[in-house]
């Protein structure tokens, strides 16, 4: 005759959540211009690049071990070698970015194509050196809904922004908590185990 025995034991959650690790704000000038090709604007994150511009997690794509760690219990006991998610380190850190060639500081650009440009950088600057695109619209030659347009092209980026924020923060699309639920029998199973669960590492 067999006899088994359980006790019921009380585990309280960890402090992975994104409470710590998401958050969002507007790109200082010249930041992270690789992440926006030929747009205007750009909700992106702070792991972007050239190559990836529109990553928001970092680690870029927590699975393979890049942005956990497994963790396995000791012993021989009947739990002995289950594999559970021991830490992890993934983030969300977004920026919103607006296109540097709108902004004061932006890339020069010379006079040429336009004798009323010109004219007015001269009457303005005293010569027809090359100038930026706010310059231009500033001051050669006065465009009054330009500062109009560089005001919606943030807001709109911070709109993206927001929502993705308050996405990653609702019920089923917090990571660190999604991870933490997570276990395998075995270490090498909780790779598999975490692939299978790759559509919410890209819910953002």
């Amino acid at each position: 005759m067999s006899q088994t025995a359980s006790a019921p034991i009380s585990v309280g959650r960890r402090s992975w959540s994104w409470a710590n690790s998401i958050s969002g704000r507007q790109a200082t000038i010249g930041e992270k211009t690789q992440c926006l090709g030929s747009s205007a604007g750009v909700m992106t994150g702070e792991s972007c690049s050239a190559a990836c511009p529109g990553c928001l997690f970092s680690p870029a794509e927590p699975v393979d071990l890049n942005g956990y760690v497994i963790g396995q219990l000791a012993g021989d006991g009947p739990n002995g070698g289950v594999a559970y998610i021991a830490s992890a380190n993934i983030n969300m850190h977004l920026l919103e970015i607006v296109n540097n060639d709108l902004l004061p500081g932006g890339p020069s650009h010379p006079m040429v194509g336009s004798t009323t440009v010109t004219n007015g950088c001269n009457a303005y600057f005293g010569n027809a050196n090359a100038r930026t695109t706010h310059e231009v619209n500033n001051y050669c030659a006065y465009t009054a809904a330009f500062n109009s347009l560089v005001t919606l092209a943030w807001a709109h980026e911070a709109q993206h922004m927001n929502l993705a924020l308050s996405a990653g923060a609702a019920n089923g699309l917090d990571l660190p908590a999604a991870l933490e639920a997570l276990v395998s029998l075995s270490y090498h199973e909780m790779d598999v185990v975490v692939v299978q669960r790759k559509p919410i590492f890209r819910a953002a």
